[in-house]
C-alpha cells in the first residue's frame, strides 16, 4: 500500500534556496539526521528525510549468558516541496512527522509554517470521480445522531456505488465522514484505496505519478471552494 498525505507548507524561500539548504544538511559520515535531494523542478523539489537511531540491545547466547549487541535502525520519508499550495506532499510517513518537521525548520531558519489539513472529503472523492471513473465501496463516519442526544459511529458498505445513493444512508448529511474506501473501474476491481479527511490517500497498488497528481489537484480544487 502506497500512502500519501499533503500538508499546507509555507515559507518565503524559493524552491532553489530550499534545496541548497537541504544539501548543507546532507545525511551521511556522522551525521545522525539529514536530507538526501532527490531531483529539482521548477516547482517541486523532491527529497528523503533520514534518521539514524543508535542503540543497544541485550541478548542471550545459547549457554544462557548475556551479551550486548549494538544496532542501528534508519527511518526515511519521501516527500515533495511544491512552490504552491499544498506545499507538502509526504509519502508512506509514520504517525507522527516530528522529526522531519523539526530539522525541516532548523535548515530553513524557522522560516515556513507547517499546518495539517482537514478537508471535506466526500467532495474531494466526487471531484476525483469527475475526473477518472470510481465507485466508492465504504464509507465511515462520527457524530451520526442516532436519537435525542446520542450519536454514533457508521460504516456504510454495498456491493454498488455509494455516491449515487448517498441520500439514502440516515443521518449521513449531519455526520463527520472520516473515510472513504473507493475502487477504480478503469485499473481493476481490486484496485482501489482510502480517502480520509486529514488530507491522505491510501491507495492499495502502486499508483502512478500521474494519478497521484489527479488527487492532488482535487484536492486543491476542494480546497480553493471552501475559502
Amino acid at each position: 500500500m502506497r500512502r500519501v498525505r499533503w500538508f499546507d507548507f509555507k515559507t518565503s524561500m524559493d524552491l532553489d534556496r530550499i534545496a541548497k539548504k537541504l544539501a548543507e544538511r546532507s545525511f551521511g559520515g556522522d551525521v545522525t539526521d539529514g536530507f538526501i535531494v532527490r531531483s529539482l523542478r521548477d516547482d517541486s523539489l523532491t527529497a528523503t528525510y533520514v534518521e539514524r537511531n543508535s542503540y543497544r540491545e541485550t541478548l542471550l547466547d545459547p549457554f544462557g549468558d548475556e551479551f550486548i549487541q549494538d544496532r542501528i535502525s534508519y527511518k526515511t520519508i519521501d516527500f515533495v516541496l511544491y512552490s504552491t499550495f499544498p506545499g507538502l506532499e509526504v509519502f508512506d510517513a509514520p504517525r507522527s512527522i516530528l522529526g522531519l518537521n523539526a530539522l525541516l525548520s532548523d535548515v530553513l531558519d524557522f522560516d515556513m509554517i507547517l499546518l495539517p489539513i482537514q478537508l471535506d472529503v466526500l467532495k474531494w472523492v466526487q471531484r476525483v470521480g469527475d475526473m477518472s471513473p470510481i465507485i466508492v465501496k465504504a464509507i465511515q463516519a462520527s457524530g451520526v445522531p442516532l436519537t435525542d442526544g446520542i450519536v454514533g459511529d457508521l460504516v456504510a458498505k454495498s456491493s454498488k456505488n455509494l455516491l449515487d445513493r448517498i441520500d439514502e444512508i440516515p443521518g449521513l448529511g449531519l455526520a463527520q465522514i472520516k473515510k472513504i474506501q473507493v475502487s477504480f473501474p478503469d485499473l481493476t476491481a481490486t484496485r482501489g484505496g482510502v480517502f480520509t479527511s486529514n488530507a491522505t490517500y491510501a491507495s492499495t497498488f502502486e499508483a502512478e505519478p500521474e494519478f497521484i497528481r489527479l488527487v492532488r489537484e482535487s484536492l486543491i480544487g476542494v480546497i480553493a471552494e471552501s475559502r
